[in-house]
């Protein structure tokens, strides 16, 4: 498959949302953190047969070893996904990348991997990283309505939600213990963003060059630990 390479640059996004956005051939996440120590960045590709939408997603500060049906600590990560319409207007699912879903485990993308990781030597140094991989395709579509029928919590078709896509109407949406109606949020842009602060395009970039590492070298992690349903 004959893939369109976009440029791999990597932003913060937390809440809401306030980088503008120049250039253009990169469907991206931008956003900038409140000051807290929770934040992320991802990027997105698009196949030029426009039926897979890779993505790569680091998120700092936010654990995603515990188990979403049974979190323990606030920073714990209950849900991941890709949601359609604005932020703040409670729209429907688009793609369950990660954890629960109307009640139960629902991750619908086949190919999602993730590694989290842990570093420091005490509870005051200790500061959770994870970063997570997929690819979003029409076969992730889960429908759970009558006969078939698209539910608000469902995952659909990506060739569904390619205009939403390509005009900017999709973001990603975690959820924690300590934030059950959403951690951080970053809407979906389809170019680059301006840079961010140097420390936070490090950090972000380092982080997705270690997922290409950990695919290799972590092989006990490359299915979810949660049953893909």
């Amino acid at each position: 498959m004959i893939w369109t390479r976009h440029y791999i640059v990597a932003a913060c996004f937390i809440s809401a949302l306030i980088f503008s956005c120049t250039a253009h051939a990169s469907n991206f996440v931008a956003g900038l953190s409140d000051g807290s120590n929770n934040y992320g960045g991802a990027f997105l590709e698009l196949s030029n047969n426009r039926d897979e939408l890779d993505f790569r997603l680091a998120l700092i500060g936010l654990d995603l070893s515990a188990n979403p049906l049974d979190p323990q600590d606030n920073n714990d990560v209950t849900a991941i996904r890709i949601v359609s319409g604005n932020p703040n207007t409670n729209p429907p699912h688009a793609l369950n990348i990660f954890g629960v879903a109307n009640g139960v485990v629902r991750q619908d993308d086949a190919d999602m991997q993730f590694w989290p990781f842990r570093f420091g030597g005490n509870s005051n140094a200790i500061q959770d990283i994870a970063f997570l991989m997929g690819s979003w395709d029409d076969s992730d579509r889960h429908y759970t309505g009558t006969g078939g029928t698209k539910e608000f919590w469902d995952s659909a078709p990506l060739s569904d939600l390619l205009t939403s896509l390509e005009n900017n109407q999709l973001y990603f949406e975690v959820l924690t213990k300590g934030s059950p109606n959403g951690e951080i949020n970053g809407n979906i842009f389809n170019i680059i963003p301006q840079i961010p602060e140097p420390e936070l395009y490090a950090m972000l970039l380092i982080g997705l060059v270690i997922v290409g590492v950990s695919a290799r070298r972590r092989q006990h992690w490359n299915k979810p630990v949660f049953s893909h349903n």
